[in-house]
């Protein structure tokens, strides 16, 4: 399967995601296209959680409370319901885990 290229708005939020960009400072065209700060703060916000990113180590922690960001990501996530739990994320410091 083959996968879609991103438009350039797409791209550019990404790119202006990665670098931390403040909704101040985001290009005046990305402006246009998302409108408001709130907007910019959900796009962020969920682009850290598709790619399960730890709130300590992502630009998501510069917008939102911790307990916040792993309540969205608790709501982003499926839970698979025949496992007696997931392990959304694990490494040497963290380790997150539902249990059913």
């Amino acid at each position: 399967m083959q996968r879609v290229q991103a438009t350039i708005e797409e791209q550019l939020i990404l790119k202006s995601i990665k670098e931390e960009c403040h909704w101040e400072n985001l290009p005046k065209r990305l402006q246009s296209t998302i409108s408001t700060k709130e907007e910019w703060h959900r796009r962020i916000i969920e682009h850290c959680i598709k790619k399960r990113l730890q709130w300590s180590t992502c630009f998501a922690r510069k917008i939102c409370k911790e307990g916040e960001y792993y309540e969205d990501m608790m709501r982003y996530l499926p839970v698979p319901i025949s496992s007696g739990g997931v392990c959304l994320q694990s490494n040497e410091d963290f380790t997150f885990q539902v249990l059913l």
